[in-house]
């Protein structure tokens, strides 16, 4: 029988994740157990990817990081499945499953690949003037892979007209970041 996991973050149980495989934890909240917490801790950059399915009534999903500051959350509404994808770099990270009214078993998958890059190209030293010295040369960039936009739609149809602004209510908001 798997160890329940914690409903605090100072009592979240840690997960052992190896690089490219993913890991499903199945378990149930409710009634007096509103959130389960899970921890993970990444040894390099990576591609972090949450998973919550096999819901029979609504819960969300949330990465924490070890400050326990919220990097992202899927507050889909009813029993759809809450997905979160992030590259996060090494580190210690939180994950909450939170019951939104009555008890619901559920799936948790999650996984982690190391993300790997280049760094980038310094910049290009100036010109001097009639007399002067030429500029020095930028800085190259650190290791990492280029991030892609994100990907943001909504939960209703959303129409704004040409040169109009709108507001999206966090509800109806869903992103997703490939990288």
């Amino acid at each position: 029988m798997p160890k329940d996991a914690g409903n605090k973050l100072g009592q979240a149980r840690l997960l052992k994740l190896v690089n490219g495989v993913p890991r499903t934890i199945k378990e149930t909240i409710g009634g007096t157990d509103k959130s389960d917490f899970f921890r993970v801790d990444l040894t390099s950059r990576s591609s972090f990817n949450l998973n919550l399915k096999g819901l029979s009534k609504n819960a969300d999903l949330t990465l924490f990081n070890s400050l326990g500051s919220v990097l992202q959350r899927s507050l889909r509404s009813g029993k759809k499945p809450e997905t979160i994808d992030a590259t996060v770099d090494a580190g210690t990270y939180f994950v909450r499953v939170n019951a939104r009214g009555a008890a619901t078993s559920y799936q948790l998958a999650m996984g982690a690949t190391a993300v790997t890059g280049t760094g980038g190209t310094g910049g290009t030293g100036g010109t001097g003037g009639t007399g002067g010295t030429g500029g020095t040369g930028g800085t190259g960039g650190t290791g990492g892979v280029v991030n892609t936009a994100p990907t943001i739609a909504t939960n209703s149809p959303l129409t704004i007209g040409r040169g109009a602004t709108g507001t999206i209510a966090g509800s109806i908001l869903n992103t997703t970041d490939a990288q």
